[in-house]
């Protein structure tokens, strides 16, 4: 629905802006989305490893699981292609729009250039229609190339690909490596992403639970890492290893990750944690509640 008003908002109203906050907003509300069928996904294998079998209740429940995820992808694909679309039109109105202001540019030079820096200055009866005019296409071009900064860096391929890994993990029956990984591990793209250094843009980070309830990883002596659209990346050394910690900050969902060298490869994962699991998550990764779900564990 929010990926829709974006389009609608650019291709009508011409209101690049708006356009983009609701893109914006459509991509926080699909992210919640995968986080939710995620850790239900997360619950099902769990209940599976426990009962060891399927019985009929189980396999109803991996039929609304797949249903689930197969709605996620579907609106996925739908943002992606209205995305593109938003940014092939963005880039032909900006070539419009500078095409548009070069007369108007060469029209000022000449004229200054005529009548002289001084007499520019100082012209006490300015003609200032074309001016105003000028002002206002300069004004409709810096929001189109801002609206392109902020489509270019939402990009929902990534989620894409978790969604496309939750429905193959569920129909093959077998539970992979990570098919829920936003940020994967192991590949050049998603080792520059997690280590990329760099905080999340304002107009995501305004999204963020509140810091005083929620402090900065950092504050827990964590080293912040990296981001990528709605997640932050942190590391930190204990006595069993490295743990590295994944933080969604506008739905308060934790997941961390421990390589250990003998039980292999661990993950838990928290939905939307409270203030008081979140303080003790950092303090202790490996705390084990039950409103947190072993996400994946592999030998070595």
């Amino acid at each position: 629905v929010y990926s829709m008003k974006a389009s609608q908002l650019v291709q009508g109203q011409k209101d690049w802006t708006e356009g983009a906050n609701h893109y914006q907003q459509a991509v926080q509300k699909i992210h919640e989305g995968l986080d939710v069928a995620d850790t239900e996904i997360s619950k099902w294998w769990t209940m599976m490893e426990t009962a060891g079998s399927i019985d009929t209740l189980s396999a109803h429940q991996k039929d609304l699981l797949m249903k689930d995820a197969d709605i996620v992808a579907v609106a996925l694909e739908s943002m992606t292609v209205r995305r593109d679309r938003m940014l092939s039109l963005a880039k032909r109105e900006e070539a419009q729009l500078l095409r548009t202001l070069r007369p108007h540019y060469e029209s000022r030079d000449e004229v200054k250039h005529r009548m002289g820096e001084n007499r520019w200055r100082n012209n006490p009866n300015p003609k200032r229609d074309y001016a105003q005019l000028r002002v206002e296409y300069e004004q409709r071009l810096k929001d189109i190339q801002r609206a392109m900064e902020r489509l270019q860096q939402l990009d929902p391929t990534v989620a894409l690909q978790k969604a496309m890994n939750l429905q193959k993990e569920l129909a093959n029956g077998v539970r992979t490596e990570d098919a829920g990984n936003t940020e994967g591990e192991g590949t050049a793209s998603n080792d520059q992403r997690r280590y990329n250094g760099e905080r999340p843009p304002p107009e995501l980070w305004i999204n963020r639970v509140p810091l005083e309830q929620y402090p900065d990883a950092t504050d827990y002596g964590w080293t912040f890492t990296g981001s990528w659209e709605v997640t932050e990346f942190f590391e930190k050394n204990f006595p069993y290893g490295t743990v590295k910690l994944d933080w969604y900050f506008t739905t308060g969902t934790v997941k961390t990750s421990l390589d250990h060298p003998t039980k292999g490869k661990t993950q838990l994962f928290g939905k939307k944690c409270s203030p008081d699991l979140y303080d003790k998550v950092l303090k202790n990764p490996r705390i084990h509640t039950g409103d947190r779900y072993h996400r994946k564990r592999t030998k070595k």
